[in-house]
């Protein structure tokens, strides 16, 4: 489990130096599309729920978080950290490819005897996408599709991951 956290911490550290260097290039040169993105993202090795995204030129991220919590005591918490490379971009739409870590947490109530189940499961995903400027700088539709290794922790199985999301680009 210590090793998985190292991991994990190890590819948000290594994407944000990144960006940090994508930042630096692109700061002179004036970009006519929006590169911050702010909107509603579902998907299964990505995240489910609110979501940000960042995307200056070729390098990106896409960060999404939805916390649920029950009237009951339990909770469920949705976190998805994400790297964006975009690969062709024109007018009307920009495909792209992504590296998708999505952490999943559910907590139920206590139960008659006061046990409380917990769940935690990590998946990650690898694929392409599109992006369709639905209204040329202000709406973004994103379709992804890709294959991921879900409960990476526990019990590792592997299956096609599908992605969507609505952004309004800022």
């Amino acid at each position: 489990m210590k090793i998985k956290a190292v991991l994990t911490v190890l590819i948000f550290f290594i994407s944000s130096v990144l960006l940090s260097q994508e930042g630096i290039k692109n700061e002179s040169t004036e970009s006519s599309n929006p590169a911050h993105s702010l909107g509603f993202h579902i998907g299964s090795t990505t995240g489910m729920g609110l979501s940000y995204r960042f995307l200056p030129k070729k390098l990106g991220i896409q960060a999404t978080f939805l916390p649920v919590f029950n009237g009951d005591g339990g909770m469920f918490l949705s976190s998805g950290l994400s790297i964006l490379y975009k690969l062709k971009s024109s007018r009307r739409v920009d495909l792209f490819g992504y590296l998708g870590n999505h952490l999943t947490y559910r907590e139920s109530a206590p139960g008659y005897y006061g046990e409380q189940n917990v769940n935690r499961n990590y998946h990650v995903g690898l694929g392409a996408g599109i992006n369709l400027h639905a209204w040329i700088d202000v709406l973004d539709i994103s379709f992804q599709m890709g294959y991921g290794v879900y409960s990476v922790n526990e019990n590792p199985r592997s299956l096609p991951a599908a992605e969507i999301g609505f952004y309004y680009k800022f």
